[in-house]
């Protein structure tokens, strides 16, 4: 809402009409007349596939502030100053915590290899907040769906000069075609797959540190608070088109 009353304010959008969803989820029981624009959708949902989607409001209020953080803790963490293990930190979230609880489990029967744990549980081990900038101490973050997408949390794994591991999502954001597996993150799907990649990474340590800066760069260049603005404008702008026609 304030980024479109700013925008608006002066000048870089005009005065149009759209649909807009603003929670995790937005769950259609037919196809809307005009496409809905989203922070998330499911590609698997028939009445998703077109909706148009946004940057979200928490990176929007958030990569202002995470950016410095994030390069700040880049040279208090170097790729090789940092602990070689996989590393999550989350909260039991919405009805997908079948990934998050496998995880969890894994990293007591893999201790040396996954430290994963909710921090909303207070019976577990040791599992209270890490903040994101802590979490480059870490060679190896995974990122993994809560209730939706994962919102801030893969832009910043990205930035963080670590080797982001990628769980399968059917949940898109807006930013997801512009990065890709290998390239930018390690595509994971459950402990087999987390154990390979990490193995792999360890034995081609230069081509695992390629791949996070790779990921660095891309945030640098094409996820700042200005970059989601310039989407913002260009989709009213050939939004409009379509709509006054």
């Amino acid at each position: 809402h304030d980024t479109f009353q700013y925008l608006a304010k002066h000048h870089y959008i005009s005065d149009t009409h759209f649909l807009m969803a603003l929670g995790d989820y937005f769950e259609p029981k037919a196809k809307a007349p005009v496409p809905v624009w989203v922070f998330a959708k499911d590609l698997a949902h028939p009445f998703e596939r077109e909706m148009i989607l946004i940057p979200d409001w928490m990176n929007l209020g958030e990569a202002a502030a995470l950016r410095p953080m994030m390069r700040k803790a880049s040279k208090k963490f170097p790729w090789t100053a940092k602990k070689s293990i996989l590393f999550w930190r989350g909260g039991k979230t919405g009805h997908e915590n079948a990934g998050r609880t496998a995880l969890v489990a894994s990293s007591y029967k893999e201790p040396t290899h996954i430290d994963a744990c909710f921090t909303d549980n207070k019976a577990s081990k040791d599992c209270s907040f890490v903040s994101p900038a802590n979490h480059l101490q870490y060679k190896y973050l995974v990122s993994m769906d809560g209730a939706r997408a994962t919102w801030t949390r893969l832009v910043w794994h990205l930035h963080a000069n670590s080797l982001t591991f990628k769980y399968d999502s059917k949940h898109f954001q807006w930013f997801y075609k512009g990065i890709e597996p290998h390239l930018h993150y390690m595509p994971a799907h459950n402990k087999k797959t987390l154990l390979e990649g990490m193995d792999w990474a360890e034995k081609n340590p230069e081509a695992a540190q390629a791949i996070a800066q790779r990921a660095s760069a891309f945030v640098e260049n094409h996820l700042s608070v200005e970059d989601m603005y310039h989407y913002i404008i260009v989709l009213c702008q050939e939004y409009t088109k379509i709509f006054e026609n």
